[in-house]
């Protein structure tokens, strides 16, 4: 899945690694025509940043968003497959602005996270889902947790992120309260249609192929995904869950496909209109293997793949009233 698409859509400073400004929902203009709204600028503050080194010796920055006061829970954010944690700015301050507590993670190779996928440094499902996701969760609560406080803690994953995070769900040391995905589903071909269909049905074994005989997935002229240098193990693994709509990390510890049927983490996904790489029929499949945790919904505004994270409003909407719903009563999830 190319997590790029609508980068084409006109949105402000949506290439490289986020830009410092972005284009989002403003007050329509007095004598415009009706329904108009007139974008305004969404200005940058650049966050801190710790570092958390894993355990094969390289080194995740976590971006940190702190609220005015007490925050209300906190919210670990993933990325999606070749996105860099820089994009996802809009929403982190969103959220802040909201009363979250957020950290903003990179996965392992993208953006500021220093790993290099080579022959012999490779990485996949697995590996995120048991060393990054708990080391970004645990620093978050580090963070904004004081002596002796529990506060609530939400993933909030985006596309990759979000078939990594069922994955970390299943695992017995999950420590969150509940998960939102945007854009995460299956790329199993059957689930889509048209040139979509076309790209996985034999892009995947093509991908499959490379990975294997270079060791990695090249950045450059050969990356016609546009995923950026990543690990050949996961690039791998990605490919087969296309062909045959099963996800069987390498080097697992623990059975996935088995204990993934057995969460009970709430977890809410979502997908937008718009969306090419996340079709309804592709989310639903990913909540199908989370089948006493999750529920799909769909947002009936064009926010395609990546636009949501740059106008987060319709998103962070749909958070704080998924927090009210459990809050009033858990046992109504799924």
């Amino acid at each position: 899945m190319n997590e790029f698409d609508d980068r084409k859509q006109p949105v402000q400073d949506v290439g490289g690694d986020g830009g410092d400004h972005a284009a989002v929902p403003g007050d329509p203009i007095p004598g415009a025509e009706q329904g108009y709204v007139e974008p305004v600028r969404r200005e940058r503050e650049e966050p801190p940043l710790v570092e958390r080194t894993l355990r094969d010796g390289s080194v995740t920055p976590m971006a940190i968003y702190r609220p005015k006061g007490d925050p209300k829970a906190i919210v670990v954010l993933f990325p999606g497959f070749g996105m860099g944690a820089r994009y996802y700015w809009p929403m982190a301050q969103e959220l802040r602005d909201r009363g979250y507590a957020v950290l903003v993670s990179e996965l392992r190779g993208q953006g500021g996270q220093t790993a290099r996928a080579t022959r012999k440094s490779r990485w996949g499902y697995h590996d995120l889902a048991s060393v990054d996701f708990p080391a970004a969760v645990a620093e978050a609560r580090a963070q904004f947790e004081k002596d002796g406080e529990r506060l609530p803690l939400y993933l909030m994953c985006h596309s990759m992120g979000g078939q990594i995070g069922g994955l970390y769900l299943a695992r017995p040391e999950a420590d969150v309260d509940g998960m939102i995905t945007i854009g995460s589903g299956t790329p199993h071909y059957i689930r889509f249609e048209g040139k979509e269909f076309v790209r996985l049905c034999w892009g995947g074994p093509v991908m499959w192929v490379v990975a294997t005989l270079l060791g990695y997935w090249p950045a450059g002229p050969w990356d016609l995904a546009r995923y950026g240098r990543q690990s050949g193990r996961h690039v791998r693994e990605w490919a087969m869950f296309a062909r045959n709509g099963r996800l069987r990390p390498r080097n697992a510890d623990v059975n996935y496909e088995r204990l993934t049927t057995r969460v009970t983490t709430p977890v809410l996904m979502l997908s937008c209109d718009g969306d090419r790489d996340c079709t309804p029929a592709s989310a639903i499949d990913l909540a199908s293997r989370l089948p006493r945790a999750a529920r799909y919904e769909f947002i009936d505004e064009r926010l395609g793949h990546n636009r949501w994270a740059r106008e987060p409003e319709a998103v962070c909407d749909r958070l704080d009233r998924w927090l009210t719903e459990l809050s009033d009563d858990a046992t109504i999830w799924p």
